[in-house]
């Protein structure tokens, strides 16, 4: 899970529930979103770390300068072959 923000959080918490190992990252993390969290979500050192341990990623951030270029082939190519991507990203 990328971006743990109102939807993130949201959506990370149901995986949990689904029985799935949740793995998150977001270094911006608010307060409120962070109480929200399960704390059956493992800490991400790095999104580079993120993509090498996970078969499915969930994108959940805004398009804005910071986040451009986030996702790019270099990180996709390592995850675990067959993995998912899903986009559910805002913007651009």
């Amino acid at each position: 899970m990328i971006g743990l923000g109102a939807i993130g959080v949201r959506v990370a918490n149901a995986a949990l529930s689904l029985g799935m190992k949740v793995v998150g990252y977001d270094p911006l993390i608010s307060v409120q979103s962070a109480w929200q969290l399960s704390s059956g979500v493992d800490k991400a050192v790095s999104v580079d770390h993120l993509f090498s341990q996970c078969d499915a990623v969930s994108l959940h951030v805004p398009m804005m300068d910071a986040t451009r270029g986030l996702i790019n082939a270099e990180r996709i190519r390592k995850m675990p072959k067959g993995g998912i991507l899903v986009n559910l990203a805002r913007g651009g």
